[in-house]
């Protein structure tokens, strides 16, 4: 099957016809269901979370995070400093596996809220759970995906309302650092795994 838009290229098609005999390129499926395949896929393209998308600059992070938190740029440098110590001082277990936070007092503007960085060991996340008020969430390093499966990667802005429901995870290449602006708590509406007692 060609891709849409992809060019014939003479040499290519004679190449692969020499190594790949059995290679047919017309398509065997009825032309109208080609078409809807071929559309299908150039729709999933863009939504690979490893496609060619550069993150922001550190700068920029940086700036969305100050706007993010409505803090002064210099303290979201100071933040963004946290994520290369992370899971380590000073970032706290939270009980959950896999999963560290650091408390933060934003600005006036999300004054009263619960503001959080987080840190998702990779293939670790948050179980199901319902939010009780609106809650905001940036990524700042690394890919995280929900239950429903869609990816964020950095520099992304996720928005849940009150009474949502989902559940997410860091994927399993890397961990995942996010900054959390919650105007309400969460409860789990499944069985919640419990972190392993420290070895001694």
């Amino acid at each position: 099957m060609r891709w849409p838009n992809e060019e014939r290229n003479p040499d290519t098609v004679e190449a692969l016809s020499t190594l790949f005999p059995w290679v047919d390129e017309t398509p065997r499926l009825p032309p109208r269901l080609h078409t809807r395949v071929q559309a299908r896929i150039a729709a999933l393209v863009p939504a690979v979370p490893f496609a060619r998308v550069l993150p922001p600059a550190a700068a920029e992070l940086a700036a969305r995070l100050a706007a993010f938190l409505d803090i002064e740029s210099a303290q979201a440098q100071q933040f963004l400093h946290t994520l290369a110590v992370a899971p380590g001082p000073p970032w706290r277990p939270s009980g959950l596996p896999g999963l560290h936070v650091i408390p933060l007092l934003g600005g006036p503007r999300v004054g009263g809220a619960i503001c959080i960085l987080v840190y998702l060991a990779p293939g670790h996340g948050l179980p199901p759970h319902r939010h009780q008020g609106e809650e905001w969430t940036v990524v700042l390093h690394g890919w995280v995906q929900e239950d429903d499966g869609h990816c964020w990667g950095p520099g992304d802005r996720l928005h849940r309302a009150p009474g949502s429901v989902h559940a997410l995870s860091a994927l399993a290449a890397m961990p995942c650092l996010c900054a959390v602006v919650s105007n309400g708590g969460m409860e789990f509406v499944a069985a919640c795994p419990v972190a392993p007692s420290p070895v001694s």
